[in-house]
């Protein structure tokens, strides 16, 4: 196993021969059915002849990734890296996601649509009005597991009434960290691409879920940390401290990775790695802690300890720790080695807790695709993957510096 991601960091750096095209049509393989896993809800859900459908969206992707590996379609190359061609769709994407969420928000007067949104819209209005934002719940009568640091983060965004746009705003800003890093526009296109391309996504952005927005923030951290790192740049990393913080404070099982990020920061850079550590706790533990004591009765995030002790049997647990430990004593090494590998060390490191919760839920859904409302365990390592496949498909152009 350790063989298998060792070969997956070589394919991620170099686009050089050597390893076999069997192996690079392997990872790509891999990773296009990550990437397509949450979509299956979708498929299932909304559309006409799903498995045929799957079938194509499939093929059609493997396609194109393999013209771009070979280097033999410089037409798409070009698209993909058109500037105005990736201004042009993040608009298109702002102007459908402004006037489809409002749709998809009011189906909520009938009791359907998703309350996602509802929980982060309510506790910012009650942050604003000095209120606990927690004695609130969502249409369908749901706690909210949002933690205060998606909130805090969404702040600006409901107070201008612009909630729709956040997680739009967030991915701008990660196709800015991809140029930052990238020697050309063409990772930053293929990302946007691959990442529009999950359906999961699309529909998760039109309804507003924060959790779009949480998985594009670990993306940004993903990209932008090695670079402050090997440039000894302090204050730019505390920066990203204070954001690790706030996304690792926006879900209960979300406390993991920030402790992970500053390990590896550490052995590159010892004071940058203190310092990662000190803001990113205080930021995660500082606002979490003072709502629980104002009032731990109505503390509602701490709910979804007892969802996921529900979700996985007891052999399931255990499986799942086995292989949360494999894969993350993995991502320690590959992180350690070389810090550039932080998109996939990060994707290790989170993705097998989340892969067995949805897992879990599928199971407890009778298999059933269609009602599979756990898919959605998935998506704070899609963008990951997106990146993953990008940096895979293009080699040094995406890797960053």
């Amino acid at each position: 196993m350790t063989n298998f991601f060792r070969q997956m960091m070589t394919f991620l750096q170099s686009n050089s021969s050597s390893l076999s095209y069997r192996t690079r049509l392997t990872f790509v393989v891999f990773l296009l059915l990550f990437l397509l896993l949450p979509s299956l809800r979708v498929f299932y859900k909304y559309l006409p002849y799903p498995s045929i459908l799957v079938l194509v969206w499939f093929i059609l992707m493997l396609f194109l990734l393999l013209r771009l590996i070979r280097g033999t379609d410089p037409r798409l190359q070009s698209y993909l890296a058109n500037p105005y061609f990736i201004a042009s769709s993040l608009f298109l994407l702002a102007v459908l996601v402004w006037v489809i969420y409002p749709m998809a928000d009011g189906l909520k007067t009938q009791m359907r649509g998703s309350d996602q949104d509802d929980c982060v819209i309510l506790g910012v209005l009650q942050l604003l009005e000095f209120k606990y934002p927690y004695t609130v719940r969502s249409y369908f009568n749901n706690p909210c597991s949002t933690g205060p640091g998606i909130l805090l983060l969404y702040l600006p965004f409901v107070l201008l009434k612009a909630y729709a746009l956040g997680a739009v705003a967030v991915l701008v800003t990660v196709c800015f960290c991809l140029r930052k890093v990238s020697t050309s526009w063409l990772p930053v296109g293929l990302f946007l691409f691959l990442l529009v391309s999950s359906f999961a996504i699309d529909e998760l952005l039109v309804v507003g879920s924060d959790l779009v927005a949480l998985s594009l923030g670990l993306t940004i951290l993903a990209l932008t940390i090695p670079s402050a790192v090997a440039q000894k740049r302090l204050g730019a990393l505390s920066l990203l401290a204070l954001l690790c913080g706030l996304l690792s404070a926006s879900r209960l099982n979300f406390l993991i990775f920030f402790p992970f990020l500053s390990l590896l920061i550490f052995w590159h850079w010892k004071k940058g790695g203190l310092v990662f550590f000190s803001v990113a706790l205080v930021s995660r533990l500082g606002p979490a802690l003072l709502l629980y004591l104002m009032d731990s009765a109505h503390f509602t995030p701490l709910h979804l300890a007892s969802k996921a002790g529900g979700l996985l049997s007891p052999l399931m647990m255990g499986l799942a720790g086995l292989t949360c430990l494999i894969l993350g004593l993995i991502a320690l090494g590959l992180g350690k080695k070389n810090l550039t590998t932080l998109p996939l060390s990060l994707f290790l490191f989170l993705a097998p807790m989340l892969f067995f919760l949805a897992l879990a839920d599928w199971m407890n859904r009778g298999w059933s695709f269609a009602q599979w409302e756990g898919a959605n365990y998935l998506i704070p390592v899609i963008p990951l993957v997106a990146l993953i496949l990008t940096q895979g498909v293009l080699g040094r152009q995406a890797y960053p510096r």
